[in-house]
């Protein structure tokens, strides 16, 4: 974190072990703890520190010293010393050469068990000494008061505390490298929402999967990004600049930082971004998002945000949907019960754009035809790049209603062998479920599909925790399903008339990376207001159901039920 001033202070990690503290530099030098007695202004706690100098590296030119304080257990010094050997070198030469030009001078680390926290890691400290910017990052290294975020003391995981120690190093040496080439930039209050996503990403780079904090941060930027503009985030652009990382390469963390203002305030910050990608890119990463397709450094996934609950739209109506400046304006709807005319209108432009078909975005479609059975769903997106709040309104003027979306009639009858608590059997459940992703095959794994059918009309079908796989051509999902859908049953001569009038049925599906595109996401199944009819056949606790437009792979399914005990 950076003041205004330029100072440094502490401020809370993103990382997964409460383990760094890196230190402003203010007080009488201390020539035990570093190898320049002009550099340093440690630290109280540090000012009587009996420090030891441990290991020297060279890079280039420059030195990379280690120092101890003497108090350290060798234990856990041993550990810090082997991750800062290791993270050290490799951040400065992998740094290094992203640009053409690029600067960078020494480092100095200082290991204490005495140093303060005030929080898990903040900013090093820059020291300008005889004509060379000396990086100085003092650590906290009493490994056995430290706790892991997954739960746990770090002293019991020394060999993953180390892996993710080296994160932290290379994290925190991206710091080092925006201060000695990009001053005036990164020592701005108001460019805090660059300055850490973009060594967050630079450090992915070299140690993508030692932490869980670039998942923490995925999340954090899903339930943000749609209120918070980009630039009042933190560490949540981590999934902004991977973006541009995978559009663009490691190298244009860099060529970002070099775009940056040299005034403060937000506007300067808006206006640089938008100088440096035009609104029709920010567009671009809008849409990439919302499908899913931006991966991290070392393609890790960033996966699909949460659109949120499944908007229904009937009838001739509007909708107005809107964001505040520099967010991402996301969310899905289905239009259902007939054919329309639609038409959009938009407060700024870019206009916010629509998705029918996966991954192609544009205008929304200007007719609709909305059969019962699968009605269409959209995805809406929008980057706000103007100064003002985005007002997107739809219309839809229904052209001709669908008769068959009415509620259905009553065959008049209820057979009483069908009323009770009907459990699907595993079998005939993939297949069931086949049917709604268009024929992809599916074993189930755990959970239960549970039909209820009352004697005074109403049913009820269940999920709960129901888990399976699903196989594309290409990938492999897992989906967790959960809801119910209710609505009212009757039944005549062998046929059973299923009218389904509400839906919580939600689908949570985790993509396997198999393909280019990976996608994470939660939505809700539209379309279960239609009549069906069911051939049925019900004996004792046993009962069978069929539907003539039920088949997978072009034959026949019967679904076969236990009546539950």
């Amino acid at each position: 974190m950076k003041t205004a001033s330029g100072n440094k202070t502490p401020h809370s990690s993103f990382l997964g072990f409460i383990f760094l503290a890196l230190m402003l530099f203010g007080g009488a030098s201390q020539a035990a703890c570093t190898s320049n007695p002009d550099v340093a202004k440690l630290y109280p706690a540090l000012a009587k520190s009996d420090c030891k100098l441990v290991d020297t590296q060279q890079f280039g030119n420059v030195a990379i010293q280690t120092y101890q304080d003497s108090l350290m257990p060798q234990a856990s010094a041993k550990v810090f010393r082997a991750a800062i050997a290791e993270a050290a070198v490799k951040a400065m030469a992998s740094y290094s050469k992203l640009k053409p030009g690029i600067q960078y001078h020494a480092l100095e680390f200082v290991i204490s068990p005495k140093a303060e926290i005030g929080g898990v890691a903040a900013v090093p400290s820059v020291v300008d000494v005889s004509n060379s910017d000396i990086c100085i990052i003092t650590i906290n290294g009493d490994i056995n008061s430290l706790t892991m975020e997954g739960g746990g003391k770090a002293v019991d995981f020394t060999a993953l505390f180390g892996e993710t120690f080296k994160n932290t190093i290379a994290h925190e040496i991206g710091h080092c490298f925006q201060d000695w080439n990009f001053p005036a930039q990164s020592k701005l209050s108001s460019a805090r929402w660059w300055t850490e996503g973009t060594v967050m990403y630079l450090a992915g780079t070299l140690y993508p999967f030692a932490t869980p904090s670039q998942a923490r941060m995925v999340k954090e930027f899903d339930k943000m990004s749609a209120t918070t503009p980009l630039t009042q985030l933190n560490y949540q652009t981590y999934v902004f600049f991977s973006w541009l990382g995978q559009k663009r390469g490691a190298k244009a963390m860099f060529d970002f930082m070099a775009a940056m203002p040299k005034a403060n305030g937000e506007m300067a910050q808006r206006n640089a971004l938008l100088a440096y990608l035009s609104p029709e890119e920010m567009q671009k990463f809008a849409y990439d998002y919302v499908d899913g397709k931006i991966k991290g450094p070392k393609m890790d996934v960033i996966g699909k945000p949460d659109l949120g609950q499944m908007q229904l739209i009937s009838g001739s109506t509007e909708k107005k949907f809107t964001s505040k400046p520099f967010t991402i304006m996301r969310g899905q709807f289905t239009i259902k019960d007939g054919d329309y005319e639609v038409s959009t209108s938009s407060s700024a432009k870019p206009e916010t754009a629509y998705s029918h078909t996966a991954f192609a975005w544009g205008a929304m479609d200007k007719e609709v035809e909305a059969a019962c059975s699968s009605p269409p769903v959209y995805q809406y997106a929008a980057f706000v790049t103007g100064s003002k709040d985005l007002t997107e309104n739809l219309k839809t003027k229904l052209l001709k209603s669908n008769k068959e979306c009415k509620a259905c009639s009553d065959l008049g009858q209820r057979d009483k062998c069908v009323i009770g608590r009907w459990i699907m059997d595993d079998e005939s459940l993939a297949s069931f479920l086949q049917l709604a992703w268009d024929n992809q095959t599916g074993p189930l794994i755990t959970g239960d599909a549970i039909f209820e059918f009352l004697g005074n009309g109403q049913m009820k079908l269940t999920f709960q925790k129901l888990k399976i796989v699903v196989f594309y051509k290409v990938s492999q999902s897992t989906v967790i399903v959960n809801g119910i859908q209710s609505g009212t049953w009757s039944s005549t001569s062998g046929t059973m008339r299923s009218c389904p009038v509400s839906n919580t049925v939600m689908l949570d599906t985790t993509v396997r990376v198999f393909a280019p595109i990976d996608i994470t996401t939660k939505h809700m199944i539209p379309g279960q207001a239609e009549t069906t009819d069911f051939q049925y056949q019900c004996k004792g606790n046993t009962m069978t159901l069929s539907h003539n437009d039920a088949k997978v792979k072009g034959k026949q399914v019967i679904w076969h039920l236990s009546r539950e005990k």
